[in-house]
């Protein structure tokens, strides 16, 4: 079994994670958004069950060591793909104020030099 790549496959490569994954726990997968991880944890306060856990048990393995250090492998992967999301979407946010600041400027540049 693979570590929790598979979270990066699911993000950066949907298609390949679905063909990797078929018929497998794992093809259950999916990365819930910022959003849904929010209402999840409001409503649970825990962060929840992984497919991985499942497929130790599958695979026969027993250890719940190395079961843990999967699980939080995965939330590790899932909480850098929160980070890149976010700066994502500060930096549109970042980009349209700027828009909006320079616009402005422009507005009142222009309104002032008629008087």
């Amino acid at each position: 079994m693979s570590v929790p790549d598979y979270v990066f496959d699911y993000y950066f490569d949907k298609e390949k994670f679905l063909e990797k994954t078929k018929g497998t726990l794992l093809a259950d997968y999916k990365l819930a958004s910022i959003s849904e991880l929010a209402r999840e944890l409001e409503k649970s306060r825990n962060l929840g069950t992984s497919p991985i856990q499942g497929q130790f048990a599958l695979d026969g393995e027993s250890n719940n060591i190395v079961q843990q250090q999967y699980y939080l492998l995965e939330k590790v992967e899932e909480q850098a793909i929160y980070i890149i999301q976010l700066k994502e979407e500060k930096d549109k946010e970042t980009a349209e104020l700027k828009a909006r600041i320079q616009a402005l400027e422009q507005a009142q540049t222009q309104q002032n030099s008629r008087f």
